[in-house]
């Protein structure tokens, strides 16, 4: 845990470093950069005072949000401060301009900030899922230090400005054309071939986004990466009710085997969880294994000794819910078992699967003695004569006790010869009594036989269930195990009033999957509506809502191109890029609204808009890429062994990378498209109220 924390906060302060490099590279000005990334750490101080305040604890998740937000937090500052340098090119009076320029951009970065935020509140106020828990102090840190960063850029950002003066004496006119760079002129010409050839643009949009079906088809879902990939579990399967101190003589042979062949295994550490009856060990291998977890485990399993109270294997692990669950439901336990003999070899042939199980292993063998009335009979017994006899063979009968003198009392129980507790064979030679000189045994009055029993019965949904287990090889993901069970599950016929379902790691994957879908879609809305705010208008924040496809798009390519498949983590990563994105379409839409209502023609106001407002999105886009970088190429987990950080980390980069490339183009595209659209409706409606008139 240590160490994790310590590679967290290193991955954010190289992020950190890095944001500050790139601003510097765009802004050209040392004091300008400074000025933009005093809000970093003004804003983890309010962050931390506020969750002093409201009782949060610095811990991994709410260290891994402010790490998140390293790259955010700079995102208001960068637009407040380029949107007054530019006023102060064409305003002498540094107030004014600062003024003029905060007023410019300042709903657009309140909207930007609460749109970034309120992806998280279906998250913190709804159902309650892994994810959803995991996220509330995430959302917490990065909500509360993004809420700070606007504080800061709409007062100390725009005080300290203002004492920063211009280092060129000459004032450039409003009206005159600025000198463009050639990455600007680039940027030009592109835009204008865009918003002259609609239909094409849009038809090589289409074929973007459909272009996403090829990596959907290789990016599974799987929930099992997130566990850790270093570590192995092996369950004892003890078979007995052995006393604590049998079951350390176990698990002390089975260290003792892993440690002396340690190297031959590629182990780091061997701790075993044990208590009566139960025992369960962790092995955590070295951090670059050169082989697969696999092959470790044929190795283990080749050389094992052998063990008396308990069978080891590595079965699936409830308690760490590591492989695939299927529950089988009905009435009866003996039915049940029937029908979970017949499916795990079927389970068992399905590529991928290894060590497949019932949790009815655990059973434990019980000697039975079935007593036959009409041979007790015979001889004049019944069953409770016998069965005393027995107990009494088994158990012992305590007597009266024996007291002596002064010195106490002294226990005296009836036993008979102990051979009889360990051996069937003498148990069946116990003479029950005698008739006409004839010994009468037991194997003469009853059927002996050891059969195994269940160590218990559990139910599930509220019925009987038992419960069938397995492994995943590497490479197998959870979605491809789904797939592969169901499509046996189902040819089997089950009796009536007998069912299956998926447990354990599947389905916490379909809980977590539908929860964040739900609350995807709620958070689009909730976006949907603040930019409808913010815009006065239900149409135009669809050209925004545009470039949340798009990222999408670029999430799919990122984790393809990683090998990496979608896991909870992931999830979480395009959750906080939905907040991000829509920022750089509010910002340029916001500035097309400003311009057209000053009177520039439609097209005109949006090329000038872009080309203003191209280069503050790519510093906050830079910036959040590079805070991200060292977690995205590091193996940082959470906790040390828990889900990486990095599918998180490369799905935002993805997504945003792709998104602000597509977006500079398409949301211009889509925001004209949409005014069209709104101008031939109004245009239809009157003609079509024109005409009834003339009707009447």
């Amino acid at each position: 845990v240590t160490k994790s924390l310590s590679d967290l906060l290193s991955a954010g302060l190289i992020g950190a470093l890095l944001s500050l490099l790139v601003l510097y590279a765009f802004l050209r000005n040392i004091t300008s950069t400074l000025l933009v990334v005093l809000s970093v750490p003004f804003s983890i101080c309010i962050t931390l005072g506020c969750m002093y305040m409201l009782g949060y604890t610095i811990n991994i998740l709410s260290m891994m949000g402010l790490m998140l937000a390293v790259g955010m937090l700079v995102d208001n500052a960068v637009v407040v401060t380029e949107s007054i340098e530019q006023e102060k090119q064409h305003n002498p009076d540094i107030i004014a301009a600062t003024k003029a320029g905060v007023g410019k951009v300042s709903l657009a970065v309140i909207a930007g900030t609460i749109t970034t935020a309120i992806v998280f509140l279906p998250n913190i106020v709804g159902a309650k899922v892994n994810v959803t828990i995991f996220l509330e102090h995430v959302a917490i840190a990065i909500c509360i230090s993004l809420f700070a960063s606007l504080l800061i850029s709409q007062t100390l950002i725009p005080l300290l400005a203002t004492k920063i003066k211009n280092k060129s004496t000459s004032l450039q006119p409003s009206n005159q054309p600025k000198q463009l760079s050639k990455i600007a002129t680039y940027y030009k010409n592109i835009l204008s071939w865009t918003l002259k050839n609609q239909g094409k643009t849009s038809l090589i949009a289409i074929v973007i986004l459909a272009s996403t079906a090829l990596p959907m088809q290789y990016v599974t879902s799987d929930d099992d990466n997130n566990n850790d990939q270093n570590r192995v579990w092996m369950n004892y399967d003890i078979q007995g009710s052995y006393s604590l101190e049998e079951v350390e003589k176990t698990v002390t042979k089975m260290e003792n085997y892993l440690y002396a062949n340690q190297q031959k295994f590629y182990i780091k550490q061997v701790y075993t969880y044990f208590t009566a009856g139960h025992a369960v060990s962790g092995i955590t291998l070295i951090d670059d294994l050169p082989v697969s977890q696999s092959h470790v485990k044929q190795l283990i399993n080749d050389s094992m000794p052998k063990f008396v109270r308990a069978k080891p294997s590595f079965q699936w692990d409830q308690g760490n819910g590591g492989g695939v669950q299927l529950t089988i439901t009905g009435e009866s336990s003996e039915r049940l078992t029937q029908i979970a003999t017949q499916i795990v070899p079927i389970l068992s042939n399905i590529q991928g699967l290894t060590d497949v199980k019932t949790d009815t292993s655990y059973q434990k063998q019980e000697l039975q003695v079935v007593i036959d009335p009409q041979k007790a009979f015979r001889f004049g017994l019944n069953t409770r004569d016998i069965s005393q006899v027995i107990a009494t063979a088994l158990r012992g009968t305590n007597l009266r006790t024996y007291r002596y003198g002064d010195n106490g009392e002294v226990g005296i129980r009836l036993m008979y010869d102990q051979d009889l507790q360990n051996s069937v064979a003498n148990l069946k030679n116990l003479t029950i009594t005698q008739n006409d000189a004839q010994n009468v045994t037991l194997d003469m009055l009853a059927t002996i036989s050891v059969k195994p029993r269940l160590a218990e019965i559990n139910r599930s949904y509220r019925q009987t269930s038992i419960t069938i287990g397995g492994n995943l090889q590497d490479g197998f993901t959870l979605e491809k195990a789904q797939k592969s069970i169901e499509a046996v599950m189902q040819h089997i016929q089950f009796p009536s009033g007998y069912d299956w379902t998926f447990d354990g790691s599947i389905e916490r994957q379909n809980q977590n999957e539908n929860a964040m879908q739900t609350n995807m879609l709620l958070a689009i809305c909730l976006i949907y509506i603040v930019m409808a705010a913010l815009f006065e208008s239900l149409l135009l924040p669809t050209a925004v809502i545009t470039s949340l496809l798009f990222s999408l798009t670029g999430v799919f390519w990122a984790l393809f191109a990683a090998g990496l498949s979608m896991s909870i983590m992931s999830m979480i990563g395009m959750l906080i890029l939905m907040g991000i994105v829509v920022n750089n379409g509010i910002v340029l839409v916001d500035r097309i609204n400003q311009l057209i209502n000053t009177g520039y023609a439609v097209q005109q106001a949006i090329i000038e808009a872009c080309l203003t407002r191209v280069k503050p999105i790519l510093m906050t886009v830079a910036t959040t890429v590079l805070g991200l970088l060292p977690l995205a190429l590091g193996s940082t987990r959470i906790g040390g062994d828990g889900p990486p950080y990095s599918p998180m980390a490369i799905s935002i980069i993805g997504g945003l990378i792709f998104s602000t490339l597509t977006s500079l183009v398409l949301v211009p595209l889509a925001y004209l498209l949409l005014l069209k659209l709104r101008a031939k409706t109004i245009a239809m409606i009157t003609n079509s109220k024109r005409l009834v008139s003339r009707v009447i």
